[in-house]
């Protein structure tokens, strides 16, 4: 991880879900099933058997797809930021449905009323569906603009019904969604452009003006919760910009995506603009993870096998390098009061620049700095501040403050 800044967190959408999902979060994480078990009481449902035994074909309905998904989401987000002790977020984002996850675990709505709003906004979705019949398609191996000019052709020839993109999901994939005879031309045109199209398992034309009678009937549920300014940053993949901090903007942005395309590039190249290299996708699968391939940021998707574990690796060490880097800057940082130039030169810069090779050997190696080298670190700052006359309770108390910050116990004040 980029030890400057803390990875973004991602959060998948509809079409992520999958039998098992959240499996082996709930078995080894009491926080995960903690978290899934709330979801479900918010909604009367046994959310954990639906996830430990549930088909795919229950799981595609949308009522119990977008809770399911939300609630495996913050789950991971729990694991993240309990278990594996990871940093706070530079930035949480979420794909469509995401955004619920996104602003329930950024503090902006209570796990409760966030379960319940989605599973309010699967009906209206599903409802919608049923009135208005249509699907979406994975437009693949071709470029965002040649997608839309083709949704442009179809639905102007007035012969098959309306297509519109419904996701730019990277550079070589944006979603179409619409009526079921405008999505088999806009297929057909796909492919004679060289690209190849992808029916998604989902039940209905979302993001697209078929979903009309769903967002004008949601804005009724979004007035009946509590919209708190979020406590971290959230992106909008609505426009790709930060959320709102007011209740009405919120409450507007999460109305408008129902009929709105998802921007998910512009949630990438804002990531990136903004310095962030390094991503967690907290949910079913790694769909995000996928769409990232090719992109500044690297992600580690927490439900595919062996990244959880590469996970806490890189939260330890991120950690470990942090504690060594704190023990530079408060050696560097503190006041001197020792006067005598020789003993300054032996008692300060000496071990200051031990403890700086300490810090540049950990840097270039991958593994996580150990105990012994950890210890080092603490008396080498613990010398440097001795050597600049800092009373012994005010040493022996900075460095506690320091260890106990970066989860760790001082060598002073006993073993690790």
């Amino acid at each position: 991880m980029n030890k400057r800044l803390a990875p973004a967190l991602l959060f998948p959408g509809q079409g992520s879900q999958h039998p098992g999902m959240g499996r082996q979060l709930m078995e080894h994480h009491p926080e995960a099933r903690a978290a899934i078990e709330e979801s479900g009481d918010a909604i009367g449902t046994d959310l954990v058997r639906l996830l430990r035994d549930g088909s795919m074909e229950e799981l595609t309905r949308t009522e119990l797809a977008q809770p399911a998904i939300l609630a495996v989401s913050v789950a991971a987000y729990r694991v993240y930021r309990g278990s594996l002790q990871g940093p706070p977020p530079c930035w949480l984002a979420g794909h469509s449905l995401g955004e619920f996850s996104a602003l329930a675990c950024a503090g902006a709505l209570a796990l409760g009323d966030a379960v319940r709003l989605v599973q309010a906004r699967g009906r209206l979705m599903a409802e919608a569906a049923r009135r208005q019949p249509g699907g979406m398609v994975a437009a693949l191996g071709i470029a965002p603009e040649r997608a839309e000019a083709i949704c442009r052709e179809v639905t102007e020839s007035r012969r098959f019904g309306v297509v519109v993109p419904a996701n730019y999901n990277s550079a070589s994939q944006t979603v179409l969604s619409g009526q079921l005879p405008a999505l088999e031309e806009a297929e057909r045109l796909v492919r004679e452009a060289g690209g190849s199209a992808a029916r998604l398992a989902v039940g209905g034309a979302f993001h697209s003006p078929l979903m009309a009678t769903a967002r004008e009937a949601f804005g009724e549920e979004l007035s009946a919760v509590r919209l708190a300014p979020p406590l971290l940053p959230v992106l909008s993949s609505v426009t790709g910009k930060r959320m709102p901090d007011t209740e009405s903007g919120l409450a507007e942005l999460l109305q408008r995506q129902l009929t709105a395309p998802v921007r998910w590039t512009a949630v990438m190249a804002k990531l990136a603009a903004a310095g962030a290299s390094e991503a967690v996708e907290a949910g079913p699968g790694g769909v995000l993870k996928r769409l990232a391939a090719g992109t500044v940021l690297r992600v580690l998707a927490m439900e595919e096998d062996g990244e959880r574990e590469e996970l806490a690796h890189r939260i330890r060490r991120r950690r470990m390098l942090s504690f060594l880097e704190g023990c530079l800057a408060v050696a560097v940082g503190t006041r001197n009061e020792e006067g005598d130039a020789l003993v300054y030169s032996r008692e300060v810069e000496a071990p200051a620049r031990e403890l700086e090779r300490l810090l540049r050997e950990a840097e270039s190696a991958p593994a996580v700095p150990d105990g012994d080298r950890l210890e080092q670190a603490e008396r080498l700052l613990g010398r440097v501040l001795a050597g600049k006359r800092m009373p012994e309770g005010e040493r022996l108390e900075r460095v506690a403050r320091l260890a106990a910050a970066h989860g760790l116990r001082p060598v002073a004040t006993g073993a690790r």
